[in-house]
């Protein structure tokens, strides 16, 4: 890219940037993610120390509240006993989440994201609740902050007297921008009341892949708790069953699919609570093809085992589709179908200068999907009319790159892909990827894989032959071509050398990856990574993306140099030090 080039686009930046913020508003007012916004709500009393009556917001002030220091210990027994079981850490290089990094003066929680989730009415009878989600972030010694894979999300319950219209009417009436947008969501809040629940994501483990069967692995913990004065208690979790049900409770679940058969349909179902757990962990990456992480399909086998009348639900076309769909109703399921790294909503980085360690798109390809069904639920709340679209598969997008599609199963057969696009079996899902019909291009899967079943998260994968790649003519095939899944890259991934970051290309981009062999030197030395990471970076053209051109599964949409915050590049999440507790030794 010129110098003239490398101008123009910096001073694009903040223009694209509050273009982004006015679109996303127009799409979705009850969304609540622009900096300017989440910054100045902290500010006015909506930080997280300040919601659970704690003195300040590092980790050492927060630990002077009941609430938050009974969440850490729940999540810190968590810890040792599942750091504990038998040969969960199989490398050296595979590291847990820190407890420290809970309590630390460095610590603090950073609000990312401020939801209303009134679509979740049916579930509770209420109003649905407001979500406001934060994230651990650690400020190290003159190191820049790094955020961290964790968050809690607080929950406001929506009272439902007199019906839900009017506080759709004011979610949807939330001004777009200045100090009136502010003061209206800080008000909106606050007539809530206190906070009643909270929920918890964080990844326990991270290690890269130590062989040609593994991939990089990751696992995650999933929390839930009622917010009491002095206090936080665990909770169930929603719709997310034991996995030890004895085979007498298993028979009652199958019974309750049965009788619940419509509302499970519509994505309304609740699973009564003696079949349900407290804690539940999910594994990286794969999503559904693992079965760590479909809950349901492990109790009941590959079938439900009663007939249903599948001619006439509204989605649920087959058993297949039923399970996947009772399957995603879990907290497992629903973390693990298109997120990022086993999370929805990540946040955007704070500095929008910054281009190292950073992402393009603060939510997952799942949000980005749903929120459109979630605006009609709320429209038809704000008009006091009965809303009957059922709720979409987490996985179902339009058919562009990167979404699900049928196999051949009855129950996916609507699930097609666009023009340009087929559907590959990459992993032995049920369903597949829709990815280029004319070759493997930039960033596209040349490898597909057969997956093991394991208790931890290191699964061993059955790699299945290396494909070509279709890029650019000439290119040096000796540098060029398909990367395999054990460098970290899963379902393979075609690149070749490139000259400058930011470079584009139709649907391709410029980017710097680190090389094979990085993470044994610079994760494990006390110095700033950014040095020894020059020392194995590789320029690479790979797939291009933004927050409405999401990448395929396993992958993350990272910012590139040269280039706007909202415009990047697919890279493996795991690439981002901030989705991984193994980062660099002085940043954590």
């Amino acid at each position: 890219m010129s110098s003239a080039r490398r101008a123009a686009v910096a001073m694009l930046v903040p223009l694209a940037v509050a273009a982004s913020v006015r679109a996303e508003h127009a799409r979705n007012p009850d969304l609540i993610l622009d900096l300017a916004t989440l910054m100045e709500l902290e500010r006015s009393g909506l930080a997280f120390g300040a919601q659970l009556g704690a003195p300040g917001e590092s980790g050492r002030d927060l630990m002077r509240s009941g609430r938050y220091r009974s969440l850490v210990s729940v999540l810190s027994g968590d810890l040792d006993e599942l750091s504990r079981r038998p040969s969960l850490v199989r490398n050296p290089l595979d590291k847990p989440f820190d407890p420290r990094w809970l309590t630390s003066a460095r610590a603090r929680f950073e609000l990312v994201g401020v939801i209303d989730r009134l679509d979740r009415r049916p579930l509770d009878g209420r109003c649905g609740v407001a979500r406001l989600t934060y994230r651990l972030a650690l400020a190290p010694p003159r190191r820049p902050i790094t955020r961290l894979p964790m968050t809690v999300s607080l929950l406001y319950s929506q009272p439902g007297a007199g019906g839900c219209g009017n506080l759709a009417r004011r979610w949807l009436s939330i001004p777009s921008a200045g100090p009136a947008r502010v003061q209206e969501v800080r008000a909106l809040i606050a007539s809530l009341g206190s906070v009643a629940q909270a929920e918890v994501n964080l990844q326990t483990v991270h290690g890269p892949a130590t062989g040609n069967d593994k991939d990089d692995h990751a696992e995650y913990l999933l929390r839930a708790f009622d917010v009491w004065p002095a206090r936080v208690i665990p909770r169930l979790l929603l719709n997310t069953p034991q996995r030890d049900l004895d085979a007498a409770q298993v028979r009652q679940l199958r019974r309750w699919v049965v009788e619940h058969f419509r509302e499970i349909d519509a994505g309304t179902a609740v699973v009564p609570a003696p079949f349900l757990a407290f804690r539940a962990l999910s594994v990286a990456p794969r999503g559904l093809a693992r079965a760590e992480n479909r809950l349901f399909t492990e109790l009941f086998g590959a079938r439900v085992g009663t007939p249903l009348p599948y001619s006439s639900t509204m989605v649920v076309k087959s058993e297949a589709a039923l399970l996947r769909r009772l399957d995603q109703l879990t907290c497992v399921g629903c973390h693990q179908t298109s997120s990022i790294a086993g999370f929805h909503l990540l946040g955007e980085d704070r500095d929008p200068d910054a281009r190292f360690n950073t992402l393009a798109a603060p939510a997952s390809p799942h949000v980005g999907a749903e929120l459109a069904w979630r605006r009609r639920f709320l429209e038809a709340a704000a008009k006091d009319e009965r809303f009957v679209e059922p709720r979409p598969y987490a996985d179902r997008r339009d058919g562009g790159y990167g979404a699900h599609c049928g196999l051949g199963d009855p129950g996916f057969a609507a699930w097609t892909c666009g023009a340009g696009l087929r559907c590959r079996d990459l992993d032995g899902d049920v369903v597949g990827s829709c990815l280029p019909d004319d070759g493997n291009h930039w960033g596209d899967a040349c490898q597909t894989v057969r997956i093991a079943r394991s208790e931890l998260a290191t699964a061993p994968i059955i790699p299945g032959p290396i494909e070509p790649c279709a890029l650019t003519p000439g290119a040096d095939p000796g540098l060029a071509g398909c990367t395999p899944n054990n460098f970290g890259f899963p379902g393979g991934f075609c690149s070749e050398p490139c000259g400058a970051p930011g470079d584009r290309d139709g649907d391709s981009v410029c980017t710097g990856l680190p090389a094979a062999g990085y993470e044994a030197d610079c994760l494990t030395k006390r110095a700033p990574v950014e040095g020894c990471l020059a020392r194995h970076r590789m320029l690479r053209r790979v797939r291009a993306c933004a927050p409405d051109a999401p990448c395929r599964d396993g992958y993350a949409c990272a910012r590139v140099s040269g280039l706007p915050p909202t415009a990047g590049a697919c890279i493996p999440p795991y690439f981002l030090f901030q989705l991984r507790v193994d980062g660099p030794r002085l940043d954590r």
